[in-house]
């Protein structure tokens, strides 16, 4: 996993620095490679037939940073982002509930949360700046938007859940909750997506 590791920090440099200069050749060649196929779903499938074998929280960090490089080469451009957003979907499905059950300053909580933010951004500016999904696909936004408000929670939960926690002898093994971070970019972006979002939410969304 040493070769894995070190390339997958190669290319999460090389995308940052190229992500927001579509329109170079470069940035092009790049985001229309290999690295998909040679590198990052491999990182993605050896990290899940390894968790069980190596240490979890390695395997946690490979896997959060390679779906932070898969997010990043499918923001080249519209249409690669559509084909994206089933994937992205799927793994906030998967990680959303799971941030608030890994035990408090864990790197495995950390992981989670990052892969959960990444998917949240990804999708949200795939809305935003791609000008959303094709006519007639209003319920896929509206199930990102169910589960973007899944996560956040009635505040009357969220707020006896941080007094259970304060009242909570600390520990390596206590449930960290939804991250104060986390929650605050959750909550913008679902703030975001509501106030910019008409020209594609349609009506089924209110129904």
């Amino acid at each position: 996993f040493d070769l894995t590791v070190r390339a997958l920090a190669i290319i999460d440099a090389v995308l940052g620095q190229v992500s927001g200069e579509v329109g170079c050749d470069s940035s092009h060649h790049l985001c229309k490679g290999s690295i998909l196929q040679q590198w990052l779903c491999p990182a993605l499938v050896r990290a899940d037939a390894a968790e069980r074998l190596l240490d979890g929280d390695f395997i946690a960090a490979i896997r959060a940073r390679a779906v932070r490089c898969m997010a990043l080469h499918a923001s080249a451009d519209p249409a690669t982002a559509e084909t994206h957003w089933p994937f992205f979907m799927s793994v906030l499905t998967r990680y959303g509930p799971l941030v608030p059950e890994l035990p408090s300053g864990s790197i495995a909580a950390a992981s989670a949360g990052s892969i959960v933010q990444t998917c949240i951004l990804f999708l949200s500016d795939t809305l935003l700046l791609h000008s959303g999904l094709p006519t007639g696909d209003d319920q896929r936004v509206c199930k990102f938007f169910e589960l973007l408000a899944s996560m956040l929670g009635p505040p009357g939960i969220a707020a006896r859940r941080q007094i259970a926690r304060g009242a909570a002898v600390a520990s390596p093994q206590t449930p960290a909750g939804l991250p104060p971070l986390l929650r605050r970019r959750l909550a913008g972006c679902l703030c975001t997506l509501f106030l910019h979002g008409g020209a594609w939410a349609g009506g089924a969304c209110d129904q």
